[in-house]
């Protein structure tokens, strides 16, 4: 299994989608999120650095939640994340496995992920805090607003002209700075 992460192509198809229906798009970034999974297996680890129960040569620590950079921490996220989302009544797409949809009456909604960044595109703002509000009975959550990045990309969204900007601008000057050309015009 993996982490949910959403392919740029489909990213690019929803970014349309928003500029032609004028949808809201909107943030939210789940907090801790290896540790919301539960592991559903033995892992054992190495005590880490500073910490020390009995002989650290012959103690080891027994992981009761995923931690980043195991194997199963972003299986046990997906497993979690992919349940609570079901509970909410979003169903996974065939197409690309890290989007959901929700439909209920005149409520859409099409809901990205990037591990643990989420960004809801849907038309009516009351439906978006109801959807924040939902999620966050099952994790804890920051919420970003109104969506102005992406994955590094700048959305800039007239909705009155049914348009949208995308931008990498700040990736580009951050690589030529990378290579030593970042005074160059």
């Amino acid at each position: 299994m993996f982490a949910p992460t959403v392919h740029l192509p489909t990213l690019h198809i929803i970014l349309a989608l928003a500029a032609l229906h004028d949808l809201h798009l909107w943030s939210v970034d789940v907090s801790n999120t290896y540790l919301n999974g539960e592991m559903d297996c033995d892992v054992y680890m190495e005590q880490p650095e500073g910490f020390a129960v009995g002989n650290p040569k012959d103690t080891v620590c027994l992981l009761k939640k995923s931690l980043y950079g195991t194997k199963q921490g972003r299986n046990c996220w997906n497993r979690k994340m992919r349940t609570a989302l079901q509970s909410m009544g979003f169903k996974q797409t065939y197409s690309d496995a890290a989007v959901y949809i929700f439909i209920q009456g005149d409520v859409h909604i099409i809901l990205p992920i990037f591990v643990d960044d989420m960004t809801f595109a849907l038309l009516s703002l009351r439906a978006i805090k109801q959807a924040i509000a939902d999620l966050g009975t099952h994790f804890k959550l920051h919420d970003l607003g109104p969506t102005t990045e992406l994955l590094g990309i700048q959305i800039d969204q007239n909705r009155s002209k049914h348009s949208l900007t995308i931008s990498q601008l700040q990736y580009c000057v951050e690589m030529l700075a990378c290579y030593g050309m970042g005074d160059y015009n």
